[in-house]
């Protein structure tokens, strides 16, 4: 048991550091990071209160058409503003000051590319996570059937041991329910994390499309397991503060436009998604910021920068003994 918990508090460590170190990043260069962000969230906010004002006239032949349009624009501007966050972090990780127009400096063809591998390494990552997410439901959907079945056998037992029956029942309804929406953000936040690490190369490397490729698939498999454990860590922890931000922003802005201006109104509408878009831009520089950091440390190890420095440090001692 100790030997678990060893090993499990020694796989923890590194994430939980890199997950700080991305916190006190993010509190040094706030202001920018959000400047960054604003980019994407400002267009975004702006077209959800266009739908909303123009719901009815989407709903015709010619609305539909210019949303499927429009809707497809919004991957590789997030993409774009993605690299940029990276980008970001990268200068700041580094002790540089965050400089808007060198993290702004991707040209389009780098985009385009990015927007074609990002489509289709999540895709291919939320294909993997389907076939998991599967064969976990069907753990989950026992604890439904359990629950079931005592829910119809409390009737028939009747008393005190019904009731307890029952109660198990209801436990394992809600523990299911529970555990199957906290394995779908889980699950898909790491897919998301995991899109934006894979895009790493192709923002920080000035590397050919092929060769970008090579790496981000190289990095992405090499210590895998590990890899695995901070998306995973680092989902959960996005989730939770943009679930904190989108309650305290969101809600609190929106509840007094809504009193004042009435539920049907469509300006509050607008403003309520506006308002909302705001506040998970609040918390949407996070990630980036993350896997940025998780891929210096992977292709510093993937180089062996660490092995190199350590044998830097070993040789005055070596060749004073000599």
């Amino acid at each position: 048991m100790r030997t678990r918990r060893q090993s499990l508090r020694a796989a923890l460590e590194p994430v939980l550091d890199l997950l700080d170190e991305g916190l006190g990043l993010y509190r040094q260069a706030f202001p920018r990071m959000l400047m960054l962000t604003s980019l994407a969230a400002l267009p975004t906010g702006a077209l959800l209160a266009a739908l909303v004002i123009a719901s009815d006239w989407l709903a015709t032949g010619p609305g539909a058409a210019l949303l499927f349009l429009v809707m497809p624009l919004s991957l590789p501007l997030g993409l774009y503003v993605m690299g940029a966050v990276s980008r970001a972090a990268m200068m700041a990780a580094n002790g540089e000051t965050v400089a808007l127009r060198k993290a702004l400096a991707l040209g389009p063809l780098r985009v385009l590319g990015m927007g074609c591998y990002g489509t289709a390494f999540v895709l291919v990552a939320a294909s993997v996570v389907a076939v998991i997410s599967n064969a976990c439901f069907c753990i989950i959907y026992v604890f439904g059937v359990v629950g079931l079945i005592a829910f119809s056998s409390a009737s028939v037992i009747g008393g005190t041991a019904g009731m307890a029956v029952s109660t198990a029942g209801l436990v394992a309804i809600i523990i299911g329910a529970v555990l199957t929406y906290a394995l779908l953000l889980a699950l898909n936040g790491a897919v998301y994390s995991s899109a934006v690490f894979a895009l790493q190369p192709f923002v920080h490397e000035p590397l050919p499309l092929g060769q970008a490729i090579r790496q981000s698939l190289d990095l992405t498999f090499y210590r895998l397991g590990q890899n695995l454990l901070t998306f995973l860590c680092a989902s959960l922890v996005f989730g939770a503060i943009t679930l904190a931000a989108t309650l305290a922003i969101g809600v609190l802005a929106s509840l007094p436009v809504l009193f004042l201006l009435g539920s049907e109104s469509f300006a509050a509408q607008a403003i309520t998604a506006a308002v909302w878009i705001a506040a998970i831009n609040v918390a949407l520089p996070l990630l980036p910021i993350w896997m940025a950091l998780l891929y210096r440390r992977r292709l510093a190890a993937w180089r062996g920068d660490d092995l190199r420095a350590q044998i830097a440090a070993l040789a005055p001692v070596g060749s004073e003994a000599g």
